[in-house]
């Protein structure tokens, strides 16, 4: 026979086992009843082999016992919960797992409807995964809401196995539940301080955003205002240090041709410190704030730039500038203006070479200048590092931010001994181009449409050449009309401290001549030519301007005057320019 654990003991095995005890317990057996020895020897046979057929038995049934205590021990301390699910959804078996999972103390699940423990919201998953069994046996768990004798729910994993009868046609299912809802509460919490995480993220990326906006709008900002204080300054050097040398020079003049001292080493020397003077003045004024910078484009700006740079240091710009840049906002072009000059004198002071070659262009609403030269070159590393004591580079790091901080950029290529590039790129932002609250002059044209047109000039009484003086320096205006007295030809017929005056007063006395100052209060130079020219073409207009020929002469003469002098100039070369404009009126 075979027992339940997998032992086996053949009935010849009992046999011979049976013979042998039988054969030491009787010895002695009666040789004369064969028969009934044989019977007896048989039956004692039989009943030993009951006997350990019954011994088997028990000591399976012992075993069995002990393997089903083990099997119930572990079903009912397993941290999983078990649950047997008939076909209709009644739960008929659940150990102590299941019980804590979803019984209050003392309750009884058996009999109730499992599907009655789901979360209404879970049905449907709960529902599809069954029926999912029943077609695949590789199913992925679900993880539906149980909910508890008391109201409350929990988060199980649930795995399930599908057992059917065909003979009775029913099915039943074993169901695992193991408790998640303390990893579904961790999870709820990572998923909330994600959330949070992401809402912070914004809010910071939107201040950030605020911040750089703000910081972009300060630089420019602190780019204006530096240009503000650099025009301040250049105001007072040329309007008054430069005028008050110019009419000095003007005094000294008309001093030694009274008393013939123009050969005097004394006039001489003074003469020439005053000329000097004015020069460095002039250059100062140019250095700090360029009137071509307010007055033109960018590329004659960084034209005037080359220029000054050649004259000033001697270094040669190779220049290569599209001009078809569209115009660029004020502030941009200030900034691009002194980050060019920063970087031109870096190439002056410290690449050892007296050549660069500067090249402009723009590309999708975007200006670009490369400022290259064959010099000894650096390392960009050390230069641009402003905590390196050594380094130089403050400047370069200072537009290298700006540039960024108004959504530009800025790259610089060097090598010791192999040159250096240097790149700049701009956004041409159209909103830049009108600042709020900035006021915008009227255009000359339409001031000119509501003046009344004016008669034409008539010669001066006695022939002389008519002459009216505007300058808004009361130094110079003096000094100009104390030299042009001792003219015999020349009549001041006036003199304005302003645009506005002086075309008021050229209607009344219909001058020959204007000698006009370029930079003025209230209305400039270049205004009121434009107005008295379309008013009075036969009057003549001479542009004055403590600055260089090349800086103002085009946009005075592009106004209507018929000549440029410069205040530092000598006053042969201004009295003749009267003469021979107040010759042709």
């Amino acid at each position: 026979m075979k027992t339940s654990y997998g032992r086996s003991t053949s009935f010849e095995d009992i046999r011979k086992q049976a013979e042998q005890l039988i054969n030491e317990a009787d010895e002695t057996a009666d040789a004369e009843k064969p028969e009934l020895v044989r019977l007896l020897h048989e039956l004692e046979i039989y009943q030993v082999e009951l006997e350990l057929q019954n011994n088997e038995l028990r000591r399976a049934t012992r075993e069995l016992e002990a393997a089903r205590n083990e099997y119930l021990d572990l079903y009912e301390s397993a941290p999983v919960g078990f649950i047997t699910v008939n076909g209709k959804g009644i739960i008929e078996r659940y150990n102590k797992a299941a019980a804590r999972m979803l019984s209050a103390p003392g309750e009884s699940l058996t009999g109730r409807s499992f599907s009655s423990r789901v979360h209404p919201k879970d049905q449907g998953v709960y529902l599809s995964y069954l029926k999912q069994l029943i077609d695949s046996k590789d199913v992925d768990p679900c993880e539906p809401r149980l909910v508890r004798r008391d109201g409350t729910h929990i988060h199980v994993r649930l795995e399930a196995t599908s057992k059917s009868d065909p003979e009775n046609r029913t099915r039943r299912w074993r169901l695992a539940l193991v408790d998640i809802t303390a990893r579904r509460r961790q999870e709820d919490a990572l998923r909330k301080a994600h959330d949070e995480l992401e809402d912070r993220v914004r809010e910071r990326t939107v201040e950030l955003e605020r911040r750089a906006n703000q910081l972009a709008r300060m630089t420019s900002q602190l780019t204006l205002a530096e240009q503000r204080e650099r025009s301040r300054l250049a105001g007072l050097l040329h309007d008054n240090l430069q005028q008050l040398l110019a009419g000095a020079r003007l005094h000294l003049e008309i001093m030694a041709g009274e008393v013939a001292a123009s050969e005097d080493p004394a006039y001489r020397s003074t003469h020439d410190l005053i000329n000097e003077s004015i020069r460095t003045a002039r250059s100062l004024s140019a250095e700090l704030s360029p009137p071509v910078l307010f007055q033109k484009s960018l590329a004659e700006a960084l034209e005037w730039l080359a220029r000054w740079m050649r004259e000033t240091h001697r270094l040669a710009v190779d220049l290569n500038l599209d001009a078809g840049v569209p115009p660029v906002p004020e502030e941009l072009r200030v900034l691009l203006f002194q980050s060019v000059r920063e970087i031109l004198f870096n190439v002056v002071k410290h690449a050892g070479t007296d050549t660069a070659r500067m090249v402009m262009w723009h590309q999708d609403e975007r200006v670009m200048i490369t400022i290259s030269d064959r010099g000894s070159g650096f390392d960009p590393a050390e230069r641009l590092n402003v905590n390196n004591p050594a380094s130089e580079g403050f400047g370069l790091f200072t537009i290298r931010e700006r540039l960024i901080s108004l959504g530009g950029a800025f790259d610089l290529v060097s090598r010791p001994e192999a040159g250096t590039t240097v790149s700049l790129v701009a956004p041409i932002n159209p909103s830049m181009l009108a600042s709020p609250g900035k006021k915008t002059a009227a255009p000359a044209k339409d001031r000119r449409a509501a003046i009344p047109s004016a008669p034409e000039s008539q010669p001066g009484a006695g022939g002389k050449i008519r002459v009216l003086l505007v300058d808004d320096h009361a130094v110079m205006r003096n000094g100009l009309s104390m030299l042009l007295s001792r003219s015999p030809d020349i009549d001041v017929a006036g003199e304005a401290a302003d645009g506005e005056e002086a075309i008021q007063l050229a209607r009344r006395i219909r001058p020959d001549v204007i000698l006009m100052d370029i930079n003025m209060p209230k209305m400039n130079g270049l205004d009121a030519t434009r107005i008295i020219h379309a008013e009075m073409p036969r009057t003549r207009i001479i542009g004055l301007s403590m600055h260089k020929a090349e800086d103002q002469a085009a946009a005075i003469m592009d106004a209507g005057a018929v000549a440029y002098i410069s205040k530092s100039g000598s006053t042969a070369a201004l009295l003749a320019a009267i003469k021979s404009t107040g010759e042709r009126t």
